[in-house]
């Protein structure tokens, strides 16, 4: 018996089988450490890929918020636009005829009609007035909700390129990450068969080869 444990001890071969088990070994560990360290980067890469998709879609809702917003203020402005537009045109060539009338009325000696028509002409220009700052309101609510609507899609289009962004990483450190479970594997496999060749040999240098 103690010939046969000298015997092992003495192998090149069963030195050589040993070294390459050792190798294959630390590979397999390298291997491990780049697989675990590709896995934490898939992982930081789909936690940062989903925030983005939360951000597209919360940017998204706000998007068809406002337009629909945008929407319904046009379509209850438009023709409030256009009766405002139609009574300062109205109110307008009142006034002129108005004042037209107060001029005509002072020539001919009216004072009295001069003064009514000139009043008229007052009343019908302040009507006018507020006919326009009435429709410049309205235009400038049409306005305002449209800006908000551009920058609401302006913000969409930029969630949705960054999440773009991020999803091409994620499916890249996917990648990698697989790859690197490939190589694990393999290097698995490979220490595997390092070991049966080494346990191999040292049965057949203790005697158990023969037994076959």
């Amino acid at each position: 018996m103690s010939d046969t444990l000298g015997k092992t001890m003495r192998d090149s071969e069963l030195d050589r089988l040993g070294r390459i088990r050792n190798d294959a070994f630390q590979r397999q560990q390298d291997a491990w450490h780049v697989m675990q360290k590709a896995q934490s980067g898939r992982s930081e890469a789909r936690a940062i890929m989903n925030r983005a998709y939360d951000k597209k879609q919360c940017a998204f809702q706000e998007k068809q918020r406002l337009w629909e917003q945008y929407r319904i203020t046009r379509s209850y402005n438009g023709p409030l636009i256009e009766e405002q537009k139609a009574r300062q045109e109205s109110a307008a060539q009142n006034m002129k005829r108005a004042f037209q009338q107060a001029s005509a009325a002072h020539v001919a000696g009216d004072g009295a009609s001069a003064k009514m028509l000139a009043n008229q002409g007052h009343q019908y220009e302040a009507e006018a007035k507020s006919a326009t700052e009435e429709r410049r309101r309205l235009v400038a609510q049409n306005i305002d909700a449209q800006q908000r609507f551009e920058l609401a899609k302006a913000a969409f289009e930029e969630a949705r390129e960054t999440f773009n962004a991020d999803q091409k990483i994620f499916q890249s450190a996917a990648a990698h990450h697989q790859q690197m479970r490939r190589s694990f594997d393999q290097a698995k496999e490979e220490l595997q068969r390092a070991k049966q060749a080494f346990d191999t040999r040292l049965r057949f240098l203790r005697g158990d080869a023969g037994d076959g």
